[in-house]
């Protein structure tokens, strides 16, 4: 006597119609990967750790240095940032492009996968081993609330302090953070996943930015020892103006497609005005990053000067006629940036 099988019975084929349904959505979905575009990248970027197999910086002016056993995994975009939780993190030299506290805001975004959020965990810290600390971003796990905790720290070494709501951080998920204080509203607010899980009016204040830049480290300090964050950082961005929530949405909806990878030229820090003697050398210079290679051209009063193709501008022996307004246009395959005019008085 042959018995039966219930759940196999009630297993029953595609109809043929059905499958050619199946096949044309799952093409269909593959077509639509294949032309989803990254969003265009905000203005305002000053660096980016991309975390892809290395500490450099995209932008190209600030390359960090790997410290301890840091590893690279499969990230939100390509490879990540791989943090132990015992030794690893990242240290970027300090420099003025850093210091976005001098600047009229910043925004720190990126994502993270923590292996866990029951412990406290450094994410982004302006800091120096054996000193206070300076403006911070980590995950704070105090009462297990598993919370972002941003502390803008003045030149005083005054707290300025948001705390998002509980359980606004998971742990073995994606999940996007962002920082960002704008200095005119006085507007420091904190976001996961494009929305806004805190915000608060702190006033105008020039953040303590000037140390070395850590990712996933809290160095030792007078009052506390290393901490280290675990789990996993991708695509760490640092801006020096305050993205707004539309821009910020947009890189979370973007996901696995990130932000366009191939930057057009950034002036980082560009030329200055002078005032010099007749006789004297004169000197300006521009900061520009951006995919290499980069090219150079100054101009005089809007008219390209011969030669002067180089990130630095200099003149011997300056003379009055020299005097005028001065830009300088740096220009790759994806496009060009022109400076504002620096007035060069030669008396």
């Amino acid at each position: 006597m042959q018995t039966s099988h219930p759940r196999i019975s009630r297993i029953r084929p595609i109809p043929r119609p059905h499958r050619f349904g199946l096949i044309f959505l799952l093409l269909a979905g593959a077509i639509l990967r294949v032309g989803a575009t990254p969003v265009q990248t905000p203005p305002g970027l000053v660096a980016w750790w991309s975390g892809e197999g290395s500490a450099a910086d995209r932008v190209g002016l600030n390359p960090g240095a790997p410290l301890g056993a840091l590893n690279y995994a499969p990230g939100k975009v390509g490879q990540a940032f791989s943090f132990n939780g015992t030794d690893a993190g990242v240290r970027i030299p300090a420099s003025r492009l850093l210091d976005v506290g001098q600047d009229p805001g910043f925004t720190l975004e990126f994502w993270i996968k923590p292996d866990d959020v029951l412990s406290p965990h450094p994410l982004v810290e302006w800091g120096e081993a054996n000193s206070y600390f300076s403006t911070t971003l980590f995950i704070s796990a105090t009462s297990g609330t598993r919370t972002l905790h941003a502390d803008v720290i003045d030149l005083a070494n005054g707290d300025h302090v948001l705390q998002s709501g509980s359980d606004s951080v998971q742990a073995g998920v994606w999940q996007h953070v962002a920082m960002t204080y704008d200095k005119a509203s006085g507007t420091l607010r904190l976001y996961r996943d494009g929305t806004v899980v805190g915000n608060a009016q702190i006033g105008t204040v020039t953040g303590k930015t000037h140390p070395d830049l850590l990712l996933g480290v809290r160095p030792a300090g007078p009052l506390s020892a290393a901490e280290h964050y675990a789990g996993l950082m991708d695509e760490m961005s640092l801006y020096r103006r305050a993205l707004s929530a539309s821009e910020i949405a947009a890189i979370v909806a973007a996901g696995t497609d990130g932000k366009i990878q191939t930057l057009a030229p950034i002036l980082a820090m560009p030329p200055a005005g002078l005032i010099a003697a007749a006789g004297s050398t004169v000197t300006l210079s521009v900061t520009a990053g951006g995919t290499a290679p980069l090219s150079y051209q100054w101009l005089r009063n809007g008219v390209a000067l011969p030669g002067a193709t180089n990130a630095t501008l200099t003149l011997d022996n300056a003379r009055p006629p020299q005097s005028g307004q001065y830009t300088v246009t740096v220009t790759n395959a994806a496009g060009s940036a022109t400076s504002g005019e620096a007035q060069l008085t030669v008396q």
